[in-house]
């Protein structure tokens, strides 16, 4: 169990006020209503008892919904600024639908606000959020983004906001626009808030052709321990032609592996995508079957997540050992490690250009998130594209990583790497285009 952080909110350099709750009738709505109902609704038909009681409160200024938007028995608030601060006085565990409708950015305490929207709900029911779209805002812009806006005390990028929800012990986040507002719907999450109780971490290994060191990295994996976490290791083989198979079938029955046998390779990004799908922890991290990264820095690019300050990490590779500039050292071949850094410099300043970013190094594998920052896309990319596709994505859906160094030993093309120098860089230009400015959804 761990101490629970707080989320590193935008506070706007307002008087602080607390909010007040209020009845209220329900005479309009807002542009979000539509939507907010066809939340709501599905929410009603998946609940083995049918409609249950709903709780709508709008937030200062804004006009509650009009009657029969929310099915079954509803109970209308409104928040006003300059009232006790007390919280909501809802019955522990009697709502089967909350909505905030602009309520979030005006109060002082957004942690208690939503804890206690947790404890009223009952387990799988329902919080939907309504407030300002900054899921991309850039800084300069979130720190102007209260002007106007009288009572606005903290405001959310959406990486901030499901960070917070996360914390709190909500699941399953869908993040929707709505002109300049974002509608979020989420569910009280079954288990505990997971300050509350140990965290899983799902390590997603591919391996193919890797017989050399795959029993190495495994024997370490079965080894490793954190405190206040739990260890699952999704493996999943594509079908080796030099032992790895056999030797991944040796792990099989071992209590934390999950063991998964594709028919024939498909590529690195298809076999994350298959251990992605069976993840059933709160954390992701993708590990190679190689020794090119150290388990040892697993503690260090979880730390962040842990403590509830973002939901992406990326885990930046520092220099190997004899190298001169670049992340890679091939003794073998001076040459084509050289040519390598030229390359993955290039491909660095079109990332960060493309995507308005300053990242040090998208491209590691050491890759680490929350697994619920997967919930709003899908991937589809099977080479090496895949990492490209992941970053971009989580970064589109506003997760803008921490960068955290680690230790990196890069391994030659005689060693097993598998990246064609031919085929593989055309993919990435694709990707790095293609994630810019298609759709995340359908």
């Amino acid at each position: 169990m761990r101490e629970p952080g707080a989320p590193p909110y935008f506070r706007s350099r307002r008087d602080e006020q607390a909010l007040g709750f209020m009845a209220s009738s329900a005479p309009s709505g807002s542009k979000s209503t539509p939507l907010i109902e066809r939340i709501t609704d599905e929410a009603s038909a998946r609940s083995a008892d049918g409609p249950g009681r709903s709780i709508w409160i709008a937030g200062p200024g804004r006009p509650p919904p009009p009657a029969g938007v929310l099915a079954g028995p509803v109970e209308y608030l409104s928040a006003v600024l300059g009232g006790n601060g007390g919280g909501l006085a809802i019955d522990h565990a009697s709502a089967l639908v909350i909505v905030l409708d602009g309520v979030l950015e005006h109060s002082n305490d957004p942690g208690s606000l939503v804890s206690q929207a947790y404890h009223a709900l009952v387990p799988g029911g329902l919080l939907v959020l309504t407030l300002q779209d900054l899921r991309l805002a850039r800084p300069e812009r979130i720190a102007s983004a209260a002007r106007g806006r009288p009572g606005v005390q903290t405001l959310f990028p959406a990486d901030t906001l499901s960070t917070l929800l996360f914390r709190e012990g909500f699941v399953r986040p869908r993040m929707r626009g709505v002109g300049a507002e974002l509608v979020v719907s989420v569910e009280r999450g079954e288990q505990r808030p997971p300050f509350q109780r140990d965290q899983k971490l799902s390590v997603v290994l591919p391996a193919y052709n890797e017989q050399a060191t795959f029993s190495l990295v495994m024997a370490e994996l079965l080894k490793k321990e954190i405190a206040g976490m739990e260890i699952e290791i999704i493996v999943v083989e594509s079908n080796s032609n030099d032992g790895t198979r056999e030797a991944a079938l040796g792990f099989a029955n071992e209590e934390r592996v999950n063991l998964i046998l594709e028919d024939r390779p498909q590529g690195k990004g298809h076999a994350v995508r298959a251990g992605l799908a069976a993840a059933t922890g709160d954390f992701v991290l993708i590990q190679d079957a190689d020794l090119e990264y150290d388990l040892g820095d697993y503690e260090r690019v979880l730390e962040p997540l842990r403590d509830f300050q973002v939901g992406f990490v990326l885990g930046a590779r520092m220099r190997s050992e004899g190298a001169v500039w670049g992340v890679r050292h091939f003794e073998e071949n001076a040459v084509t490690s050289r040519l390598m850094n030229v390359g993955n410099a290039v491909f660095l300043r079109l990332f960060n250009l493309v995507y308005g970013q300053k990242l040090e190094d998208p491209f590691t594998m050491y890759k680490v998130m929350r697994r619920d920052c997967l919930d709003g896309f899908q991937l589809e990319c099977d080479r090496f594209d895949f990492d490209w596709e992941l970053t971009a994505k989580l970064l589109r859906t506003g997760h803008a990583p921490m960068e955290i160094p680690v230790t990196y030993h890069s391994r030659s093309f005689t060693d097993g790497k598998k990246i064609s120098v031919l085929r593989d860089p055309l993919t990435w230009v694709k990707a790095c285009f293609k994630y810019r400015f298609a759709p995340l959804e359908g």
